[in-house]
Parts: structure tokens; C-alpha cells; sequence
């Protein structure tokens, strides 16, 4: 079962890093994988992904597992420059053509924690009643008070204060009339809105060049012997500003302030 599952994976990590690399000349060593929530805790999971990675040649920059929905918080404090409100909630939805994710997530200074979420695949035989119904009964039972969770010994507040919406399907007409229904319309209006699903990559990216560029990490000495040679004589990471172009699930971005390797950042859903 194990071959079979990672001989799966294998290929489609093999494609991305030999894409990338034709487009941008230079050669991937690295790679950072986000798990949905519901997929957070499947260590077995998390085994086959990790032996892909291992077989493709290419190397985690840290072994901890980060969950989509609170990238996509991170990505939200990327754009707008602050860590938004102090001790508050956020609910995360991502909304796709296969299918819903939902989280509650309590942000307190840069701290993010899930204690509400549910991951919900379609099975392509519902119409689209089934489907705003099965997201209306998600989205009710996600919102519903009280709120009984304590962050370090503090009980959380009972209201949602934030709104972050990702994914290839979010203006579709049903989950709009399902969101206007349900929703406060200020938290609609002021919302975080990114389609298609860049959003937890993109944070996921930064978080890894970071980690790269930081000198105290030993993880820039851990490429593949040759690796990095081949980059165009750029090398891995250095500690200094330098364009740097990242391959995002397919989206090229242009990053500033970051070393002259590049990196593919995949996300798992």
C-alpha cells in the first residue's frame, strides 16, 4: 500500500520541480508541503508525502506540519501588513469546484490556532442543491456558540471578527446567497478574497525563504550534493537581498529581498 501511494505522489512532485526548472533555468532543492486539518494528524500521510519528497531529490526546510487555512491567514497579515485584530476570530473558508474547507481560527499577535474546521470532499454524484445544503449545515454548525475553547488558560471571544475566503470557486451564485444568508454583512464586505487557491501557498513560500535565509539555519547545507552548483552560479541561500523567483502550484512570482534560489512550494488538499 505504501509503494502504491507513493509511487502517486512521486511523479507529480517529480513534474513540478522539472517544470519550474525549465522555466526558470535554475535548479529546485527545496520543498515545503500544507496539509488540510483534517489531514494533520494522519501520520501515515504524512510518511508517504515525506518519502516522495525524499526519492524526487528534493529536501523539506522543517519537518512541522502547517495546515492551508491558517497560510491563508498568513497570507492575509502578508498583504495587509499587520497581524489583524488582537485576541479575535477568524473564520477561514476555502471553496472549490471539489469540494469546501471551513476553520475557525483564534489569532492573538502573530499566533494562530484552529479549533473549529471541516474538510468536506463532494463525491460528484450531488446536485447543486446537495451542495449549498451540505456547506449550509457546515458553515451553521462552524459558527454556532458558544465558543467553549481557552488559548493558553483565556477564553476566546463568542464573536467573529474576520473574514478570510480563498479558492477556484468562491463567487459561485449558491455559496454567495448561502454567505449573504448567514453571515454579518460587514464581516462579508470586509473580507480576505483570493481565486484561485494561492493564497496558503504564497504565505507558505515566505515562511520558507525566511527559513532559508536565516544564517543560524542548518538547513541550507542539507541540498543535494551538486544541487545548488547548478543554479546558474547562484548557489543556495546567502544572507543578503537578491531577486528571487518562486514557483507557487503553478504561479510564478517574482519575491523580493530574498536569495537567488528558487523553491516549489506545493499544497496538499
Amino acid at each position: 500500500m505504501e509503494d502504491i501511494d507513493k509511487s502517486a505522489v512521486e511523479p507529480v512532485l517529480r513534474g513540478l520541480k522539472a517544470a519550474v526548472e525549465a522555466y526558470l533555468g535554475n535548479s529546485i532543492c527545496f520543498v515545503k508541503v500544507a496539509f488540510s486539518p483534517r489531514e494533520m494528524n494522519n501520520g501515515y500521510l504524512a510518511d508517504i508525502v515525506a518519502a516522495a519528497v525524499r526519492q524526487s531529490g528534493l529536501v523539506e526546510v522543517w519537518a512541522g506540519r502547517l495546515t492551508a487555512p491558517v497560510l491563508a491567514l498568513f497570507s492575509k497579515w502578508l498583504d495587509e501588513g499587520d497581524f489583524g485584530l488582537p485576541e479575535s476570530l477568524v473564520l477561514v473558508i476555502d471553496k472549490c469546484e471539489d469540494g469546501f474547507q471551513l476553520a475557525l481560527i483564534y489569532q492573538e499577535e502573530g499566533l494562530a490556532d484552529v479549533f473549529r474546521h471541516n474538510y468536506h470532499l463532494y463525491t460528484g454524484t450531488e446536485n447543486a442543491t446537495d451542495r449549498a445544503s451540505s456547506f449550509q449545515q457546515t458553515l451553521d454548525d462552524i459558527i454556532k456558540t458558544p465558543f467553549n475553547y481557552k488559548f493558553y488558560g483565556i477564553k476566546v471571544p463568542q464573536n467573529i471578527k474576520d473574514l478570510v475566503i480563498y479558492g477556484d470557486n468562491i463567487w459561485n451564485p449558491d455559496f454567495r446567497s448561502t454567505l449573504d444568508a448567514t453571515l454579518d454583512a460587514r464581516l462579508i464586505h470586509g473580507a480576505y478574497q483570493r481565486q484561485p487557491v494561492y493564497a496558503p501557498a504564497r504565505e507558505l513560500a515566505g515562511s520558507v525563504f525566511h527559513r532559508l535565509n536565516d544564517p543560524a539555519s542548518p538547513v541550507r547545507k542539507t541540498a543535494p550534493f551538486g544541487c545548488c552548483w547548478k543554479s546558474r552560479g547562484k548557489g543556495c541561500p546567502k544572507y543578503y537581498a537578491s531577486p528571487l523567483h518562486v514557483c507557487v502550484i503553478g504561479e510564478i512570482k517574482n519575491v523580493p529581498e530574498v536569495s537567488t534560489n528558487e523553491i516549489a512550494v506545493i499544497e496538499h488538499n
